[in-house]
């Protein structure tokens, strides 16, 4: 692949955008520092990839999240999410070699797989969510959290479809013709 066309995905080019997010993390901006220092230092080598992941991923979801989201940001969501589902391929676990190699592999990523299966990808992972039981330990532990008041358990609720609604807008830039009723349907089935 042309290192040029890496960041182009649904007809939207986001190497512009992507260097000045990467550069403003790499500079000390963005939040979740923490997580970056345990990406280099956490005596837990295999987990280390991971937090450096993690840390990426939290500098970009809650933006995705908001209603304004642009494209640029969906998309980078879209990229960054998906790579995490597949539990970062062609990443070495115990290395976390920066910001901009990780964006690098998860562009890569949905590039290899299509952006189709991408929005697919991103879909599916809802469903699952949306299907699965919680545990009534988890439950309870999340009234207690939110001290049983209903007004703050609407507003996780709320937050929650916010956290569903970036998944579905993000897929629907990658593949405008993607079926969520057909994939629920076999998923259900």
């Amino acid at each position: 692949m042309d290192y040029s066309d890496l960041y182009v995905i649904a007809g939207t080019d986001l190497g512009e955008f992507v260097a000045a997010w990467v550069s403003d993390l790499e500079s000390g901006g963005g939040h979740g520092r923490g997580l970056l220092e345990h990406a280099y230092t956490d005596p837990h080598v295999q987990e280390r990839y991971e937090y450096g992941a993690h840390y990426m991923f939290s500098n970009i979801g809650p933006r995705a999240s908001q209603p304004t989201a642009t494209p640029q940001e969906l998309l980078l969501f879209a990229a960054m999410a998906v790579y995490q589902y597949a539990d970062f391929p062609n990443a070495d676990r115990t290395v976390w070699d920066g910001e901009a190699a990780h964006v690098h592999r998860a562009f890569a990523y949905v590039h290899g797989i299509g952006q189709k299966e991408a929005a697919r990808r991103l879909r599916d992972e809802v469903i699952r969510r949306s299907v699965r039981q919680r545990p009534p330990e988890f439950e309870a532990m999340l009234k207690r959290s939110l001290k049983h008041d209903p007004s703050r358990m609407a507003a996780h609720d709320q937050e929650m479809a916010s956290i569903d609604s970036r998944s579905f807008r993000a897929a629907e830039l990658l593949d405008p013709d993607g079926n969520f009723d057909e994939e629920l349907a076999a998923f259900s089935s």
